[in-house]
Order: structure tokens, then sequence, then C-alpha cells
């Protein structure tokens, strides 16, 4: 994601055990889509458009999904929803408070190792 309110670039890694999940998500795809980096489609009125989502599309998911399971207050849920979840999750697994803190982007982290491996580009 090159454009970031602080400067940071960040990239996401999709673990080798989620291959699998990452390729019958893209098959779900409609197979008329342009090639593109982005893996995460937009559906606008039940349909799915070559155009990829933006951020702001990704921050109205929790209340899409509050408004779909019918719970009061749905302007609550916000984007912010993401940071205080992962946080949380990450508290419960890990115990250093610096990757916990690196994860919201308090600090710089390592770029990513040979291990990983980087989203492919649909073609």
């Amino acid at each position: 994601m090159p454009e970031t309110k602080n400067d940071v670039a960040r990239s996401f890694i999709v673990a080798n055990e989620l291959q699998n999940f990452r390729k019958k998500y893209i098959d779900l795809g409609p197979p008329n889509l342009t090639t593109t980096s982005n893996i995460f489609l937009n559906y606008q009125k039940g349909k799915c458009t070559s155009q990829p989502i933006c951020v702001n599309k990704i921050g109205s998911v929790p209340a899409v999904v509050a408004e779909y399971l019918n719970i009061p207050n749905v302007k609550k849920y916000t984007s912010h929803l993401f940071r205080r979840s992962s946080a949380t999750l990450l508290a419960d697994t890990v115990a250093d408070i610096t990757i916990i803190m690196r994860s919201g982007g308090s600090i710089p982290g390592p770029r990513p190792g040979p291990r990983s491996r980087r989203i492919p580009r649909r073609r």
C-alpha cells in the first residue's frame, strides 16, 4: 500500500499454509477481471467489478458486517476495530510488546525475510 498517512509503506504477506485458501478466493472471482496486484475485489449491487477496492471500502467492512448481523449502533463499528482486534489477538498469542506496537505502526518493522512469499499478480 504505497500511499499512507505517515508515509510508511505497508505490505502484506500470505503465509505458505494460506496459499490454498488464497487460490480458492481468487478462483471465486469472475474470469474477465483485469490483471491486478490487488487481491481484494469490489462488490457493488451484488456483482463483482474489476475496480479494486480502496482503503475506505476496507474500513467500512465492520459496519457492513454489524448491519448484516442486525447489531444496533452500526456507526460504532469503524475501521479502528481492525487495529483493536489485531492488537488483542497478538496480545493473546505473543508476549512481546514490541511486536504489538510494530503491528500498529508505532515502531518501523523489518523487511520481509526470504521465507515469506508475496502475493503474486493475478494473470
